[in-house]
């Protein structure tokens, strides 16, 4: 143990007391530190580096789609890398496994498939099919779904109230089972104990059986009986329960073959991958269905219900397209095949030297090339011109109804073809002025010089190494940068994730953990995510928790602070901030005792729910609260935080201090990021209760720190003036339309909400809906929010021209429906 815990006062690492290298360079096999020792890189950083540091190839497919455009918004749109993706990856796919969902991490993919399984039973009229089968030993991931499958126990302890019931059953684990492998007729190595274990829960009632083809970090690389997966299949069939193939750690050719499960000879009903599928050069992971599951949902509801903001991020799509290319043109795989058999004999000798035992599985060992290829430089234009109807039926001809989940609720067909500052260019040539920057994510635009440049030269010297397991220059910057930046003045500890969805999961373990207390308050409206952990806490709208219960125990939904449809004080000229004091009279005392509560989960400006601006001192009512019984004060602010109202963080205008604070979207101006801020007195979690592979990626913590010098020395006060002239025109609009029921919003997150009368207030939810689709038809990009709402949130770089410009077309649009 040394003293030295972190290498800054900022940063925290999984394992505590102890000193990482420190990683700047990566040549193919090798990683340099910063004082020049090379370390053979044999685990592929965590089985994610497939092929190597540092590759150009991958390096410049990145460079040119971050030049094209670096994010959009993958439940509204499509695009060419993850077309070419799923189509690279469909062609290597077992049995009829076909379709392909994209998400950033191997945690996310298994909750995903897991929920998947879940909703296909229900739209086949079979809803009581839930349990979930797993193995023990067996590892899934660390978001509370997927942990709930795993079988680390130390990692679930802490966690377990939480946690969903799966039922376990022994692994085949031939070297340590008592037949020793030899046994075909042994319960646990020829399969039978599933079949017993589905008798048991009832056939009715099992939804789906997870398991890794061959036993990943839980049982060292473990493979079961040749057999073995064909009587799991045989099984499964019988009793209709659905087969989940986890390839998080084992496919992409990692074993010699494609899929591990390809030489058992038989294909998964669903099937997860990860870690190697962008050659660890950006976060992506994915889930593969057949047609007859993803059939069964659209002629259902026709919506998979589960959607995160940086689902197929382009940018990592575009790693995974090279990567793909690159395995296949220089047979990766069979070098991997061939590799492993040099391997194996040279392990089987010092096996026979050192009596230690040997499984049958691959590792894949690549050199990549050297040439560098040199950016090329972007015209810029700005320019809206009308969009033909012919244009967009040949755009959604392409881009629809191929190999994505149809989860997607697409709002328009757009197809981006590249983007540059506030606007986007489709396929065919139009252009868009974007006033909603991808849910609020691209925050300097696109293609910003600073953020591209980042995103660059990070790319030219390492892609991906796990920051949980070692040191690198921009993790611990980006660390510091944050906990400085942090309201307030108490000592911060950062964790760094992939999105806002890993920050709530994250912030609400780090909660329960730190008061030891079970019980969460969140609000009618709110919107935290769609993993389980986020989506138990998220209220905004019934239909993204349809079918997807049982959630966290110990979540308690109150009303939010929206003084337009406020049932306590609407009538009133002034707030009465009942709505706070309700927590303590009626909550308190005839529901949940306050030394239960860990926490109250609040957006500073409600997000999907409406962009609500909650009345003055209502922040500090909460914070009050919070510190006369001991509770955590969060604050979310993935949509409302960087800048976005004007200050760096939305609950600034309050002035308040948050316990924790979460962040993401606008982070790293499209790369996928986020980032838990916590109190150093509440971040004390011990080494293990909380990781990612992807999470704090050096690409994207570059672009993390380059987006934050942008907003905090250039755009902040160009975010108050253009929110203020957006603001002032909205309200000339609503003097001009009795629609108009309120404007309101802080710097460039204005929310316009649509009433059938003024008196009555009754919501217009068919008005913004129109609006968007006229608006895109005039070269606007819009989206809805809350039950009758338009959100305003432009990237921060417009300028009074563009926001001129979104005002003129809004009218135009409203002036067309009123006629």
């Amino acid at each position: 143990m040394t003293s030295h815990r972190y290498p800054s006062s900022h940063v925290f690492y999984r394992k505590l007391g102890y000193e990482y290298p420190k990683i700047v360079r990566g040549e193919g096999c090798w990683l340099i530190d910063e004082r020049g020792k090379r370390y053979l890189d044999a685990v592929g950083g965590a089985y994610v580096a497939n092929i190597g540091h540092s590759n150009p190839e991958i390096a410049a497919s990145v460079a040119e789609q971050c030049r094209q455009f670096g994010y959009l918004s993958g439940t509204m749109f499509t695009h060419g890398p993850v077309e070419n993706l799923a189509d690279e990856l469909a062609g290597t796919l077992p049995g009829d496994l076909s379709k392909l969902y994209f998400l950033c991490s191997g945690s996310e993919a298994v909750e995903a498939a897991l929920k998947l399984a879940r909703q296909y039973w229900i739209e086949r009229g079979r809803p009581d099919k839930n349990r979930i089968i797993a193995l023990g030993p067996g590892y899934h991931g660390s978001t509370l779904l997927a942990l709930s499958a795993s079988a680390r126990e130390a990692y679930k302890a802490m966690f377990r109230p939480w946690l969903v019931d799966v039922h376990r059953i022994p692994a085949s684990y031939p070297y340590r089972c008592e037949c020793g492998g030899q046994n075909a007729s042994c319960p646990v190595c020829s399969g039978n104990v599933l079949e017993e274990a589905i008798t048991q829960l009832g056939a009715e009632n099992v939804a789906a059986f997870i398991a890794e083809p061959v036993g990943g970090s839980s049982t060292g690389g473990s493979t079961p009986r040749p057999e073995y997966f064909r009587r799991v299949r045989e099984i499964c069939d019988r009793h209709d329960v659905l087969f989940i193939a986890d390839e998080v750690l084992v496919g992409v050719g990692r074993t010699g073959t494609w899929w591990a499960i390809e030489p058992y000879g038989v294909a998964p009903d669903i099937m997860t991958l990860g870690k190697g599928i962008s050659g660890g050069y950006a976060a992506l992971s994915a889930i593969a269905a057949p047609e007859k599951i993803v059939d069964a949902i659209a002629k259902g509801s026709g919506t998979f219900m589960h959607a995160q903001t940086f689902s197929h991020h382009p940018v990592a799509c575009a790693a995974g397209v090279a990567t793909m290319h690159y395995l296949k043109k220089n047979k990766l795989v069979e070098r991997c095949a061939k590799m492993g058999q040099v391997l194996h004999q040279q392990l089987d000798r010092a096996f026979d030297r050192f009596g230690t035992g040997v499984r049958e599985e691959h590792a894949l060992l690549a050199r990549p090339g050297r040439d560098l290829r040199e950016p090329f430089a972007q015209r810029r234009e700005a320019l809206v011109v009308e969009v033909a109807a012919a244009d967009m039926k040949e755009a959604r001809r392409r881009v629809l109804d191929r190999f994505a989940s149809t989860s997607y609720p697409k709002e328009y067909a757009l197809a981006v073809a590249r983007g540059q500052g506030p606007m986007v260019e489709d396929v065919d040539g139009n252009r868009f002025l974007d006033f909603m920057a991808g849910i609020a994510v691209a925050s300097t635009g696109y293609g910003h010089p600073k953020v591209v440049k980042a995103v660059q030269d990070a790319a030219a010297r390492f892609l991906h190494i796990c920051g949980s397991d070692f040191y690198y220059e921009s993790f611990a910057a980006l660390c510091e940068r944050l906990a400085q930046l942090a309201p307030g003045t108490s000592k911060k500890r950062v964790f760094l994730a992939n999105s806002g969805t890993e920050a709530v999961e994250g912030a609400i373990k780090l909660a329960r953990h730190s008061t030891g207390r079970p019980a969460i308050i969140g609000f009618l409206g709110a919107f935290h995510g769609r993993s389980y952990g986020g989506l138990s806490l998220t209220a905004s709208k019934a239909v993204q928790r349809s079918g997807f219960a049982p959630f966290l125990p110990e979540i308690h939904h109150v009303p939010y602070g929206y003084r337009y449809r406020c049932e306590y004080c609407r009538g009133e000229s002034e707030c009465t901030t009942r709505c706070t004091s309700w927590i303590e009279e009626e909550l308190f005392v005839k529901k949940v005792p306050p030394d239960s509560v860990a926490a109250i989960f609040v957006e500073p400006i409600q997000g999907e729910g409406g962009y609500v601006v909650p009345p003055a001192g209502y922040l500090k009512d909460l914070r009050a609260i919070c510190d006369r019984y001991g509770i955590l004060l969060v604050c979310d602010e993935v949509q409302c935080g960087v800048g976005r109202t004007g200050k760096m963080w939305a609950c600034e205008y309050e002035g308040i201090e948050p316990d924790i604070l979460l962040s993401a979207k606008g982070l790293g101006s499209g790369m996928p990021i986020g980032a838990i801020i916590a109190k150093e007195s509440i971040m004390k979690w011990q080494p293990g209760a909380h990781g990612t592979t992807f999470g704090g990626n050096p690409v994207c913590c570059a672009a993390a720190l380059a987006t934050l010098d942008i907003v905090e020395t250039e755009l902040l006060p160009n975010v108050a003036k253009m929110g203020d002239r957006l603001i002032s025109g909205a309200r000339k609009l609503q003097d001009k339309y009795a629609a108009i029921g309120e404007v309101r919003g802080r710097g460039l997150m204005v929310g316009v909400e649509f009433v059938k009368d003024r008196t009555t207030r009754e919501p217009a939810p068919d008005i913004p809906h129109e609006i968007v689709g006229r608006a895109f038809k005039k070269g606007l990009l819009l989206l809805g929010c809350g039950k009758s709402s338009l959100r305003l949130a432009p990237p921060l770089v417009v300028d009074e021209y563009d926001v001129d410009t979104a005002l003129r077309i809004i009218d135009e649009c409203l002036h067309e429906m009123s006629d």
